[in-house]
């Protein structure tokens, strides 16, 4: 008799895809995969091995060679902005690898935004 309760109780909270959990626990569950996914990605877009022999020649932590998603997040910008600041001329200085592959030196980015310090929004006024 307590088997035929205990597999009544088991069909009743299984299904073909598995058990059936309390909506909290799918809700809970389904915001943690959201976040690792999120820390997955950010992480490899900026880190890994790759990273490591980005350098330049000299292994200058200053002429590592960055995209433009790693230099939009350095300079705070989103990269179409700083695309468009590339087209029009305005933006900081980059190195064209190929056709379509853009690079940012680490030294360019931290000169270009040195050149933007300011000490009053009055500065700004043309």
């Amino acid at each position: 008799m307590a088997s035929d309760t205990t597999t009544s109780v088991a069909s009743a909270t299984n299904t073909a895809e598995g058990p059936l959990l309390p909506v909290e626990v799918r809700e809970a569950i389904a915001r943690e995969v959201q976040q690792a996914v999120a820390r997955a990605s950010a992480a490899s877009n900026l880190s890994g091995p790759w990273l490591q022999n980005r350098t330049g020649d000299r292994g200058d932590p200053d002429d590592e060679l960055v995209n433009v998603a790693e230099a939009a997040i350095i300079l705070d910008l989103s990269p179409s902005h700083l695309n468009k600041m590339r087209c029009r001329g305005d933006g900081p200085k980059f190195v064209r690898l190929g056709r379509r592959a853009i690079r940012y030196r680490r030294c360019d980015l931290r000169s270009y935004a040195e050149g933007r310090l300011a000490d009053s929004t009055s500065e700004y006024a043309a």
